[in-house]
């Protein structure tokens, strides 16, 4: 391996040690506002079932905070009650693409390794931050154009050559993070693989 893996996968593993860190909080602040909701006899705003849930998660996301993927997106576990997607990878091409009025936008092809695939409830997402939070716009469901599915920065929302940091979701659940850098024309990213 070169140097330069070596450090891209260093890099990339402290950058989704960040944004598992980022959300662990989130999840621990959730459960730690339930217990201050109890502790002052009022009622909480998650179940005793849902809350044994989110310890669990919790748990499994501080697993990444501890052992990092390498990988250039970071694939968040799924939230409880979320059941993953039948499909065993996904890969994205993000591309930047001329957009509304000709301004820089981007467009993103969606491809899977399985014999037959249909992106059912997957859509991409933009964030102002690149461990997807700041939510800004979903492109909704990928569409076939030409027996290609792909999924465009919505007319309006063309912010030209800058860090774009996007996620692909599955539903409302994140399925991955990543972000097109600025100067970057093109990105493979792989988004998804069964666990």
């Amino acid at each position: 391996m070169s140097r330069k893996d070596e450090v891209a996968i260093k890099a990339n593993r402290e950058i989704n040690a960040a944004k598992a860190k980022k959300l662990q909080d989130k999840v621990v602040k959730q459960l730690t506002d339930n217990k201050i909701r109890k502790d002052l006899g009022l009622p909480p705003e998650i179940s005793d079932v849902d809350e044994t849930r989110l310890k669990e998660y919790a748990k499994q996301v501080q697993a990444d905070v501890e052992n990092p993927p390498e990988s250039q997106a970071y694939n968040p576990p799924l939230p409880p009650g979320v059941t993953p997607p039948a499909i065993s990878s996904i890969l994205i091409t993000v591309t930047r693409h001329e957009g509304w009025q000709g301004n820089i936008g981007w467009k993103a092809i969606i491809e899977s390794g399985e014999e037959i695939f249909t992106p059912t409830n997957l859509s991409m997402a933009e964030y102002t931050n690149p461990d997807c939070d700041g939510y800004l716009y979903t492109t909704g469901a990928f569409q076939d154009i030409d027996g290609v599915f792909t999924a465009v920065c919505p007319p309006g929302q063309e912010k030209g050559d800058v860090d774009l940091n996007l996620g692909l979701l599955y539903g409302a659940a994140k399925l991955s993070c990543f972000t097109l850098s600025a100067g970057v024309q093109e990105k493979l990213v792989y988004a998804y693989e069964e666990q």
